[in-house]
């Protein structure tokens, strides 16, 4: 530790940290998720506890990064807005169809899904086609208000979805409790890797 410092003392321990911790969600059995959150939740405090200050951006599902728990365990999202207050700021997502990378044995297929809600059907009426909201401010509205307070279905995707039963790849929860803002679209893509990018670093 005297040799090589107290920052790369810390990130070692925290190295070794994870993969007890992976150990443990995976004989977590019936507890997998909350156990999983739980740890994601303690890496992104370990991140603002030994980082310089400046913005963390955790890129999750609505199911995970929601304020409120959407099933019968406190995800990551809930348990960073009880530990950090106000410094926790969700922006949800949601879109019309939404094509996405599906995990299948030999890898992964494109598959599509559809959602509409009173959010969704928004997104065809802006010029772009997507739209950003801040949800305090927009509650000021009654309209808004109205929309923002209705529990209505909102897509939540992971990368074993292979079923077009809205169950599955939606949850059902109210937009004004459970995110500081969303962004809507009317279509999304799944990512792929910039190829031109991908020749230049190989």
């Amino acid at each position: 530790m005297e040799t090589l410092g107290n920052k790369t003392f810390a990130f070692a321990r925290e190295c070794a940290c994870s993969i007890y911790n992976c150990c443990d969600i995976r004989r977590s059995d019936r507890e997998y998720n909350a156990v999983r959150d739980r740890y994601m939740a303690e890496k992104v405090q370990w991140f603002v506890d030994h980082g310089d200050g400046s913005v963390i951006f955790i890129n999750g599902h609505n199911g995970h990064i929601g304020k409120v728990n959407s099933a019968a365990y406190d995800c990551l999202g809930r348990l960073l807005a009880q530990q950090m207050g106000g410094r926790y700021f969700a922006i949800g997502t949601d879109a019309v169809i939404t094509s996405f990378n599906s995990q299948t044995d030999d890898g992964f297929e494109e598959l599509r899904v559809e959602n509409q809600n009173a959010l969704t059907a928004l997104a065809g009426k802006t010029e772009q086609g997507c739209y950003y909201i801040d949800v305090e401010a927009a509650a000021e509205d009654d309209g808004w208000n109205s929309i923002l307070s209705d529990k209505q279905r909102m897509t939540s995707l992971n990368v074993s979805v292979v079923t077009a039963a809205k169950a599955f790849y939606t949850i059902k929860a109210v937009p004004k409790d459970m995110f500081d803002a969303m962004i809507v679209f009317g279509e999304v893509s799944p990512t792929t890797p910039d190829q031109s990018y991908s020749a230049q670093i190989s």
